[in-house]
């Protein structure tokens, strides 16, 4: 499956649960809140929530309040979305909250990846499930914002080692320059985190 898949997949629910996996790191939150972000965009009903708390060091980050350590009771949703994880049980208790009736969009990187839902976007041969978020940006056609710029560029720089790691391509670079012109600022956010 494809981006175009997920974008389908999208177009057909109207409330989601985003999560990711257990101990979440920058790609984890920064992709989930920039993918947070699109979907409320697009007129939908979004909860994030996460087994564990986000990391001090990611606070920072406009909208990581939003990713909550609890599921809301009133919140019925019709699809779940796992970001950055390679089977649906690294994503902890949040796990008991998907029914088997639930449709689950699977979008990461990993070459692990089980494959798991019934929407699988896995592309083992990008740099983090924040490059796959910014394709979904341009997939529906939306100009980045500053504080989407700011997540997808966090969630780049730490899955590639702050671009120093062998998944760093031509076309992270390409997806950077586009997140820099956004308002995302390399020294201040590299500052913030190391």
């Amino acid at each position: 499956m494809s981006r175009e898949t997920v974008k389908r997949a999208i177009g057909r629910f109207e409330k989601f649960l985003i999560s990711s996996h257990i101990n979440p790191e920058g790609d984890a939150i920064g992709s989930q809140i920039a993918m947070s972000s699109l979907l409320k965009r697009l007129g939908k009903k979004v909860v994030s929530v996460n087994d564990n708390p986000v990391p001090h060091t990611l606070r920072f980050m406009k909208g990581s309040e939003d990713i909550l350590k609890e599921m809301p009771r009133d919140f019925n949703f019709d699809s779940a979305m796992i970001l950055d994880s390679p089977d649906l049980t690294r994503i902890g208790r949040i796990a008991n909250y998907i029914s088997s009736d639930k449709p689950v969009i699977n979008i990461d990187h990993h070459i692990s990846n089980q494959r798991f839902a019934r929407y699988n976007w896995v592309a083992p041969n990008v740099s983090s499930a924040g490059e796959m978020v910014f394709e979904l940006f341009k997939e529906f056609k939306l100009k980045m914002r500053y504080d989407e710029a700011v997540a997808i560029y966090v969630a780049i720089m730490t899955d590639t080692g702050s671009f120093k790691y062998t998944n760093t391509s031509s076309r992270t670079h390409r997806i950077i320059a586009e997140l820099i012109d956004a308002g995302a600022e390399p020294y201040q956010l590299f500052s913030r985190i190391y």
